[in-house]
């Protein structure tokens, strides 16, 4: 008999998806199993890493010795941080970040060159093909040219989690066949449909999607674009999450996507999130075990 085969789907998010090392950590220690992994920018690097080679104490590790490398450091994500407190001092401070990062992408596709990214993957995957991961797994990206969402689940390992984390403007796009392809939460944010592609029973969604505080007072017509596109990624992210049968939101919604300094609270997130859930986890695993074994038996 076909044993149920369970989709973990890790979603976008930066520094927040760093929460997934959590999950599974709590996952694997309750011998709950991990079938197939999805994931979308973040979650595409800490998913393509544990399914390479499942030891969630090796992916911490690795994270661990990047965040504290001088490669990171001369990435300068920090740079790119913003408050959400409204004092003058860190509006105008913010303001005029904003006018530099944008006269900067006028003249350049990403504020980070090719060498520095391709500096950073090289450091937490070896070259592979998406063929040898231990757990089946697949990144998904956007298409900018088709309009499009661009599944990698063959091919080699790095190109797709290359494109799965292309955050617009602030990491290079991949080319492929004549196409840009770019991060891969601009179409799904948390890949679930593209776990059950791949043949899962059942799909556990991890979402590390930000929360903002929202002003009640609107004081520029960018801002009114920049809250209905906000809108928009919520209403499609929960289209998204209604898809899977288990949904797990550790408590990290407002910290920053280049607040990289919290690995430790971070973790300890998601391990949280994923404690919480593991009752009705492992519930709903022995009831979709049954109707599965009862609908093969009498069909």
């Amino acid at each position: 008999m076909r044993k149920l085969k369970v989709g973990l789907a890790l979603g976008g998010g930066g520094a927040r998806g760093l929460a997934h090392i959590g999950v599974i950590r709590i996952l694997t220690a309750n011998k709950i199993p991990i079938d197939i992994i999805a994931g979308t920018s973040m979650g595409a690097v800490i998913g393509a890493m544990y399914a390479l080679e499942p030891d969630i104490t090796m992916v911490e590790e690795k994270a661990k010795e990047l965040l504290a490398s001088d490669a990171f450091k001369k990435l300068h994500v920090e740079f790119l941080q913003q408050r959400m407190e409204e004092t003058f001092i860190k509006r105008v401070v913010s303001h005029l970040k904003q006018t530099y990062l944008y006269n900067l992408t006028r003249t350049k596709l990403s504020l980070i060159s090719q060498e520095k990214a391709d500096g950073i993957l090289n450091e937490l995957l070896p070259e592979r093909d998406i063929s040898e991961t231990k757990i089946p797994f697949a990144a998904v990206a956007t298409d900018l040219t088709r309009a499009e969402e661009l599944v990698f689940d063959k091919g080699p390992l790095r190109k797709a989690v290359q494109a799965s984390m292309a955050i617009a403007g602030i990491f290079p796009p991949l080319q492929q066949e004549g196409n840009w392809v770019i991060d891969g939460g601009i179409v799904s944010i948390v890949p679930v449909k593209a776990a059950f592609d791949m043949g899962a029973d059942m799909v556990i969604a991890v979402d590390v999607k930000s929360r903002r505080r929202l002003k009640s007072k609107l004081e520029s017509g960018f801002e009114i674009i920049s809250r209905a596109n906000y809108i928009r990624g919520i209403v499609i992210n929960q289209g998204l999450l209604e898809q899977a049968d288990i949904v797990i939101s550790p408590g990290v919604k407002n910290i920053h996507w280049a607040d990289f300094k919290k690995l430790g609270w971070l973790i300890k997130k998601g391990e949280q999130a994923c404690e919480a859930k593991l009752q009705e986890i492992k519930d709903y695993i022995k009831e979709k075990e049954l109707k599965t074994f009862l609908k093969r038996l009498f069909s």
